[in-house]
């Protein structure tokens, strides 16, 4: 499984929260908290309103948040963030988080830094108010090697984790539409490969979350999907965002459980443009949980009876 890279909250890090807006109170720290967004916009940096922050960071204690330019070399394409995706979120404690959309996860220790440098000279922000002093290492002491025997050499290995081609090796139209719909082939630092998969949320389209497919076939203790870190999982499906677009023609959901059921589907027709409007339908990955009843042999002809099939 390829390594996680966390942002400057993750539970995993809690002894150490580098950023924190000045401010004794909750309500001294939101002010100073709105201040730092127009500081930011006198250094010329873009940047969004402040706004409650969304449920799923909220039950976490994260309470208001705002969206400035990520300062990323490497962020999206080109490294210029025309509209701000940067998000600065506050902690009912003063604690300041910062998640990007776009920047891969791998990037989030450079992109913290650029912040730490950036806010140096601002007297709205504290720097590593709680850094822990380095201690030196303890010498351990040398154990002595247990006789093992070596594993006999697997020859001819294929690399390991998943690519878009494998995933759709029986179908080259399949492969053509996971490609048109952003799907892309990742490697790891360790050279696995896996494979990133976008998500929109319905709420908020400029957010890009994004899913790894990490292993071909499923196996017995490794997970077969992973969330990049921040994701609200519970709120997203793959290809809704599209389907929101054409609730006003389409009559027909498909209900699928997985992303890679809405692909194929697509790759077979749907939404099909020669269908009449009543008969259009399209497809979106089934939520965890949803009861839905199944039909067999779902067709153009029961799109007329406006029923939901899965």
């Amino acid at each position: 499984m390829p390594k996680q890279v966390h942002n400057n909250f993750s539970p995993f890090h809690r002894h150490f929260k580098p950023l924190r807006i000045v401010g004794e109170n909750p309500a001294e720290r939101l002010n100073n908290f709105k201040a730092l967004r127009f500081w930011l916009e006198e250094k010329g940096i873009k940047t969004k309103k402040v706004s409650d922050a969304p449920p799923s960071l909220a039950k976490d204690g994260f309470t208001h948040y705002f969206r400035m330019q990520c300062p990323h070399p490497q962020h999206g394409e080109d490294g210029i963030d025309a509209d701000p995706s940067l998000e600065i979120l506050l902690h009912r404690e003063g604690w300041l988080k910062d998640i990007c959309r776009v920047c891969d996860p791998s990037t989030n220790g450079e992109r913290l830094e650029l912040l730490k440098e950036l806010l140096s000279d601002c007297d709205l922000v504290e720097i590593n108010p709680s850094a822990p002093a380095p201690t030196p290492a303890l010498p351990q002491p040398q154990r002595k090697p247990r006789p093992h025997h070596a594993p006999a050499k697997k020859q001819g290995k294929k690399p390991e984790g998943c690519r878009l081609e494998d995933l759709f090796a029986f179908s080259p139209e399949c492969l053509e539409i996971a490609k048109q719909l952003g799907w892309a082939n990742e490697t790891t630092a360790d050279g696995k490969h896996f494979v990133k998969i976008p998500y929109k949320h319905p709420q908020d389209p400029d957010a890009i979350f994004y899913q790894k497919r990490l292993v071909l076939e499923a196996q017995i203790g490794v997970d077969k999907y992973i969330w990049s870190a921040g994701a609200p999982a519970k709120e997203i499906l793959h290809g809704m965002d599209l389907a929101l677009k054409m609730l006003e023609d389409v009559k027909v959901l498909f209900l699928c459980e997985s992303p890679t059921d809405c692909v194929a589907l697509m790759a077979m027709g749907y939404p099909d443009n020669q269908l009449r409007r009543e008969e259009k339908c399209f497809c979106v990955q089934r939520a965890s949980g949803l009861n839905s009843r199944r039909c067999a042999g779902c067709s153009v002809g029961r799109a007329r009876r406006k029923r939901v099939c899965c």
